[in-house]
């Protein structure tokens, strides 16, 4: 598969700060909350408010494009900070750690959400591919973060029929895939570390297998 992205950043402002992160921890899964809006028209609003609210998101994705509105290395505040769930699962605030991603959804159009759907986890797979994230752990609804005010992004995946247990195994296979973004597929270290992993343990196996014949002999 290849996906292409734009980058539509939005200059320094309320929305944007700038401030660069230490690291990619985690993954924050939203959806725009707003049905039948494209991935164009929501980035077309965080460009013309700029200046009239903090909040942000690095990428919109629809069934056409995706969308990145805030350099993924950039904090941003996509997270309500006092609640705190996020601290308490990773150790590291959202806003200070972690990518956003808003999934568009299309209630009466069943096509345009699954193209959608499947835009929004090839994506976030290729994520997950590139900063060595395991997406069963890595990955996290926003309804987890901050479950009294948000619920996202069940409310995209019900017109689907995907509960978030589905989504994230999606994600997962679909890194065993060669996705392309703009560039050369990449190899995940999380998936080499297992494999190394794997060939230990039969190293070891094989070594204990030996010392037994031996000893018996």
């Amino acid at each position: 598969k290849t996906m292409t992205i734009t980058k539509d950043y939005l200059p320094i402002s309320m929305r944007r700060s700038g401030l660069k992160m230490d690291k990619v921890v985690f993954i924050v899964c939203h959806d725009v909350g707003n049905p039948n809006s494209s991935a164009k028209g929501n980035v077309k609003y965080y460009h013309d408010t700029k200046n009239d609210s903090p909040t942000g998101v690095h990428s919109f994705i629809d069934d056409k494009e995706v969308i990145e509105i805030i350099p993924l290395d950039e904090k941003c505040n996509h997270v309500r900070r006092s609640v705190g769930n996020d601290k308490q699962l990773y150790g590291v605030y959202a806003n200070d750690a972690a990518i956003g991603v808003e999934l568009c959804y299309f209630p009466q159009e069943p096509e345009r959400s699954k193209t959608a759907y499947n835009n929004y986890t090839a994506y976030i797979a290729t994520l997950c591919r590139n900063y060595a994230l395991d997406p069963l752990q890595k990955l996290v609804g926003h309804y987890v973060c901050d479950p009294v005010r948000r619920t996202d992004p069940l409310n995209a995946f019900r017109y689907l029929n995907k509960s978030m247990e589905q989504f994230l195994q999606d994600v997962k296979n679909e890194m065993k895939l060669d996705i392309v973004l703009g560039g050369d597929p990449i190899t995940p270290s999380c998936w080499a570390q297992e494999e190394k992993i794997k060939s230990l343990k039969v190293w070891i196996t094989n070594l204990l297998t030996f010392i037994s014949r031996w000893y018996n002999k």
